[in-house]
């Protein structure tokens, strides 16, 4: 998953049904990161199916989003 940050903050890449593991730009993701602006890459290792990046702050009070991107499929 490509996507590119405009402001820069903490973020978290969630999962409706559970944890969400994988590299977030090259590093092993172990939750919220300080992410600076420009293009980051998430490559998923867990088999969550629906993903969601958001401004960590809205998810620690509970802002969760009502729809979740598909990953790619792998190749």
């Amino acid at each position: 998953m490509d996507f590119q940050v405009l402001i820069p903050a903490p973020y978290k890449i969630i999962a409706r049904d559970g944890p969400v593991t994988g590299m977030l730009d090259g590093t092993p993701y172990e939750g919220a990161r300080f992410l600076a602006p420009g293009q980051h890459t998430f490559v998923q290792t867990s088999s969550r199916t629906q993903l969601a990046f958001l401004w960590a702050q809205a998810v620690d009070r509970n802002f969760l989003p009502d729809k979740y991107s598909q990953p790619r499929p792998k190749r």
